[in-house]
């Protein structure tokens, strides 16, 4: 995994994150779905599988509505 995409970061064995911080959810949006085709162009590469299912999304911050 020594050139795994800049935007993804390995976390424990074989599981990576992406992060993104920002005002702007469309931009934090733009950046998480170009770190996940990173991460896909990178698994096809090396011909690995991605477990979809394991997938998460996390979004944190205040209770503004937010129009997405």
């Amino acid at each position: 995994m020594h050139d795994i995409p800049t935007s993804i970061c390995p976390k424990f064995a074989d599981d990576l994150v992406a992060v993104s911080v920002g005002e702007d959810i469309k931009c934090i949006a733009q950046q998480l779905q170009q770190a996940t085709d990173d991460l896909l162009q990178w698994s096809q590469k090396w011909s690995m599988s991605l477990n979809a299912s394991k997938t998460k999304v996390m979004l944190f911050g205040n209770n503004r509505t937010v129009a997405y």
